[in-house]
């Protein structure tokens, strides 16, 4: 019996240290802010129950933070580095063709005053395009149906001016704030034609060079005009986008 009283004795010091450790931890987690004090009454309940404990709800909240910080604006560099300055003109089927406007982020403009004013500076075959005076580039942003861009696909993506910036070649970035993926590094610039092309890599890594559309006076990107112009049961005209330089 004396041995039997001994080791119950053992285990109940054991079990009251465990217990006493448990409870220091968990008040040491909540002063340093990452249970509140009603989380750790609940986890003691909890582990009383033989169940585990709930995660920190705080704890979440700052992983969640720290992924935000990873996107971090660019600030644009001084405008006199810039390789050249300019409108981006919208025209119909070709640079020779008739001239219908100049862009403003995801719509046309009849004159170049209330167009928006863009730079670029190549350093590669594809480059960014800057909003002049701002740290804004202009993206391409996923549309509403898929991210994806290819041949028999009713998908459409949309131009929009961003903060951030995406690298050559690397496929959509996610925009958790504004819940969008977006590329930037997509403009390409024939310097005999003054044409600039716009391109989309896919997720799988496949490079689509778009088709620019005209509707309703908005810009769409698309890698299929048809299959666009199918799903809109809209006019949708096939436009192009040329350079046109100012001093």
């Amino acid at each position: 019996m004396k041995v039997v009283s001994v080791v119950l004795l053992i285990v109940s010091f054991a079990l009251a240290f465990i217990a006493a450790k448990k409870g220091r931890d968990a008040e040491q987690l909540s002063e340093g802010g990452v249970y509140t004090s009603s989380e750790v009454r609940r986890n003691e309940v909890l582990d009383r129950l033989g169940l585990p404990p709930d995660p920190p709800k705080a704890k979440a909240m700052v992983e969640d933070e720290e992924e935000e910080e990873t996107m971090r604006p660019f600030h644009a560099e001084n405008t006199e580095a810039f390789a050249s300055k300019g409108y981006i003109g919208v025209h119909g089927e070709q640079t020779s063709g008739p001239l219908l406007g100049f862009l403003d982020c995801h719509k046309l403009e009849r004159t170049k005053e209330n167009a928006t004013l863009y730079a670029f500076i190549q350093a590669g075959p594809v480059m960014e395009m800057r909003v002049v005076g701002t740290q804004y580039r202009l993206a391409v942003t996923s549309g509403p149906i898929g991210a994806d861009l290819e041949m028999y696909s009713k998908n459409f993506h949309l131009p929009r001016h961003t903060l951030f910036s995406s690298i050559p070649g690397a496929g959509p970035n996610h925009d958790k704030v504004q819940a969008y993926l977006y590329e930037t590094s997509v403009f390409t610039l024939d310097p005999d034609e003054n044409e600039i092309e716009v391109q989309w890599v896919n997720r799988n890594g496949e490079y689509v060079t778009t088709e620019i559309v005209l509707m309703n006076n908005r810009i769409y990107f698309t890698g299929d005009i048809r299959a666009f112009r199918t799903y809109t049961s809209s006019k949708a005209d096939h436009v192009v986008f040329k350079w046109y330089p100012v001093d």
